[in-house]
């Protein structure tokens, strides 16, 4: 439990730290002078950056209770990691903008992960089940 947790943490800072950074330069980028030949922000669509921090919930769910063996096989975390990165793309040939839609699920996963990880992880013990616990148990250490 220990090592999800302090992973967990990690993940959390990295994600506040990325999240941060991204709407920072959003705001510097926006604050721009019109003549600077920089590409302006793209708009952010609401309903996007919900679908992105749904999606980004569901996978740390998944992965948390261990569907599937996606937390504890190297392999199927692969798989599933892979496939998982791949709906952007297909989502993103449907979108009227495939840049702002990007853009948006991608702020939305981010934001999505912290609140996750704000959650499970930092206020609450993580989800799913524990192998640590069972090699404690197995090693002989007993609860007082």
């Amino acid at each position: 439990m220990v090592r999800r947790r302090i992973k967990a943490i990690f993940e959390f800072g990295f994600c506040v730290f990325g999240l941060w950074a991204v709407l920072f330069l959003r705001k510097a980028t926006a604050d721009l002078p019109e003549d600077e030949e920089i590409e302006a922000n793209q708009p952010l669509s609401p309903g996007v950056l919900a679908l992105g921090t749904g999606t980004s919930v569901l996978a740390g769910l998944l992965s948390d209770h261990d569907v599937c063996g996606i937390r504890t096989s190297r392999r199927r975390r692969f798989l599933f990691t892979f496939l998982w990165s791949g709906k952007d793309r297909v989502l993103a040939r449907f979108a009227s903008n495939p840049d702002a839609f990007r853009e948006s699920l991608a702020i939305g996963e981010t934001a999505g992960l912290v609140v996750y990880r704000l959650w499970y992880g930092i206020l609450h013990p993580l989800p799913g089940p524990d192998p640590d616990a069972d090699s404690d148990a197995d090693a002989g250490v007993s609860e007082p």
